[in-house]
């Protein structure tokens, strides 16, 4: 429940809602953490969490477009503890709605789209880990496993020195390719660029200029003239 600010259309944010508990047995619900009312709302609307433990909790507090603070509480009382670290105060956090983004090691990682990063945050005491830069605005994070990685419809790059060799495999048999290229920061998609590859499955372009820097893809042409996509591979030149 509750309902988010919009100031396009003159819509006020609505405290009607906050962090509620199932009971997985009786479906009871209970509301763990109330969002306030019109007068007092301390965190904003609630708009995204992650659970680490049963004693660990995390959501995103909106006050705002853009204006989001990460806070910490414990899911089995209910308890705020209060803002995680003065860094992620009034930053543009999103991506925690889907609840899961600890890695397997039970670090946090959070998006940062106000300064196009991924903050990794150590829960023992809150602090900064790591911070890794991403060019364009990351929206959402999601661990995969080395088993879940397929063995076709893979674009790998290798660089060697200034050198660039791409290489891909599709599990089907392909009629074509087109190489996707995209330069930071990606605003629009008639930003990405092709390259007819005809029945190519290797490019290789040497000397680029040190600090080149792009995405690509390769976008592949089925028998029956359906396309399918291989992954997104970062290029940079050191």
């Amino acid at each position: 429940q509750g309902q988010l600010e919009s100031s396009w259309n003159g819509t006020p944010a609505d405290y009607s809602g906050g962090i509620t508990a199932i009971n997985p047995d009786t479906y009871e619900a209970t509301l763990l953490i109330d969002d306030g009312d019109e007068n007092s709302h301390p965190y904003g609307n609630i708009s995204g969490m992650t659970i680490l433990s049963s004693e660990k909790g995390y959501f995103v507090g909106y006050a705002g477009w853009g204006d989001n603070t990460l806070y910490q509480f414990n899911p089995s009382t209910g308890v705020v503890t209060g803002t995680v670290n003065d860094y992620l105060k009034n930053k543009n956090i999103a991506g925690m709605e889907a609840g899961v983004q600890g890695d397997k090691n039970g670090f946090l990682w959070v998006t940062n789209s106000t300064d196009a990063e991924i903050v990794i945050i150590n829960p023992a005491d809150n602090t900064i880990d790591e911070r890794l830069s991403t060019n364009l605005n990351p929206l959402k994070v999601v661990f995969v496993s080395y088993d879940d990685v397929p063995t076709g419809d893979i674009l790998q790059s290798t660089i060697n020195g200034n050198d660039l060799t791409l290489s891909w495999n599709f599990q089907e048999e392909m009629q074509s390719y087109k190489l996707l290229c995209a330069f930071p920061p990606l605003t629009a998609e008639s930003e990405i660029f092709y390259l007819d590859l005809a029945g190519q499955t290797q490019l290789s372009v040497p000397g680029l200029p040190s600090g080149f820097a792009c995405f690509v893809a390769i976008q592949a042409t089925k028998m029956d003239g359906t396309e399918t996509y291989s992954n997104i591979s970062s290029i940079k030149i050191p």
